[in-house]
């Protein structure tokens, strides 16, 4: 079993939320060992669907991204589903030019995306 210390997990009813801990990510290490935790995510069997909090987060490394199109591919082919929530303008925009914002369900809050989980 993975020791997450990158990202922090709470399970809600039958949802996992993740949240980043390092929320700037900017540094090598940290994004290179968060991008492994996000692929570990995809193994877990303790949730169907995953929501993935951006809170605090303005800079996503183009190998998170590429993390979290593997994490949602893999988590939809065993039935579930991965949206994300609270993310800046930055990031959102990103998702836009990636075409990313049309596979996932995009919420404001935290709450918002777990209610639409449920």
């Amino acid at each position: 079993m993975t020791d997450y210390r990158y990202l922090e997990l709470i399970k809600v009813r039958d949802v996992l939320l993740a949240r980043f801990v390092d929320q700037k990510l900017a540094d090598e290490f940290a994004a290179e060992r968060t991008a492994k935790e996000l692929s570990a995510l995809a193994d877990r069997q303790d949730y169907r669907n995953l929501l993935l909090s951006f809170a605090g987060v303005e800079h996503l490394p183009s190998e998170l991204l590429g993390r979290l199109m593997s994490l949602n591919k893999r988590i939809r082919q065993r039935g579930g589903k991965l949206s994300v929530c609270q993310l800046c303008p930055g990031i959102r925009e990103v998702f836009r030019w990636t075409m990313f914002d049309v596979l996932l369900d995009i919420r404001d809050t935290e709450a918002d995306g777990a209610a639409a989980l449920q």
